[in-house]
């Protein structure tokens, strides 16, 4: 199984293989076309490349999805397993692999690997002191301020709340 995994891991992180023509230049990028050139080499892909020649418009509905890893993939790869899915929709859509990724540790390990906790703001407030203030480091798409100053508000402390912002970069 290792080596099954070492070998997937090679195949998207390296150089195609033997280019032939893409067939659906209009949408596919040369790239996502290499990418998949490059996945046919494996066992379990082995007709993929020839399954986007031979049905592109199908393969284009999953290109064009918002959700590209959500959608149901054209012909015998409908049924592949979630992480080979992933495989195919790196090779179509880089973009989305972040979701991707996310779905599939979702559903494979559970939903609070992908999902923040819920921030007790009453057990942070507790364990802060005059000499002890409560420190929010932010990352991508969260924002505590709503929850910070109805908080505040609830405690009557609107008036001493200091918002610091320590900028970007």
């Amino acid at each position: 199984m290792l080596l099954y995994f070492t070998h997937t891991y090679c195949c998207c992180t390296t150089g195609s293989v033997k280019t032939k023509p893409n067939p659906a230049s209009a949408w596919l990028p040369d790239n996502a076309w290499r990418q998949l050139l490059q996945l046919s080499t494996l066992s379990a892909f082995s007709s993929l490349a020839e399954a986007v020649t031979k049905n592109a418009q199908a393969w284009r509905a999953v290109y064009d999805a918002a959700e590209p890893h959500k959608a149901q993939l054209p012909g015998v790869y409908d049924g592949l397993h979630a992480f080979r899915k992933l495989l195919v929709v790196r090779c179509l859509r880089p973009d989305k692999v972040v979701p991707a990724v996310a779905a599939f540790v979702g559903s494979t390990l559970g939903l609070q690997y992908v999902e923040s906790p819920a921030v007790d703001l009453s057990a942070c407030y507790a364990d802060s002191s005059a000499t002890t203030p409560l420190i929010f480091v932010l990352s991508p798409g969260s924002d505590p301020t709503a929850a910070i100053l109805q908080f505040a508000a609830e405690k009557g402390m609107s008036s001493r709340l200091s918002a610091i912002s320590l900028g970007q970069g």
